[in-house]
């Protein structure tokens, strides 16, 4: 018997017979098991996000999939180098003419 005080099961909606994180040897389902069979040796590098190809970029022991996307990436929510961010032109609701153009900021994504 194995303790699961919380009851986690990051990947209940893929399992036709939910198991408890606690009880299941591959929590994200990618085909990479958690452990090695001795239970202590991690064989998945981003146990709770599928990731069967386990890609390791940059080498820090954590696959890809877990690793915060870097700077520059669409993902980050930032522009790529050498890109301004999206605008959108927004028209003047006031009677008043507007001194300038009036835009917002488009988040990326």
């Amino acid at each position: 018997m194995v303790a699961n005080a919380d009851q986690a099961n990051g990947d209940a909606a893929d399992e036709p017979k939910p198991v408890g994180d606690a009880c299941d040897p591959d929590d994200d389902n990618d085909t990479v098991e958690d452990v090695a069979a001795d239970g202590t040796t991690p064989r998945d590098n981003c146990r709770l996000a599928k990731n069967a190809d386990q890609l390791d970029t940059d080498g820090d022991g954590q696959g890809d999939a877990c690793d915060p996307p870097p700077a520059g990436d669409p993902r980050a929510g930032e522009p790529p180098a050498g890109e301004q961010a999206a605008t959108i032109e927004q028209p003047a609701t006031s009677k008043q003419p507007p001194a300038a153009d009036q835009q917002i900021p488009v988040p990326a994504g």
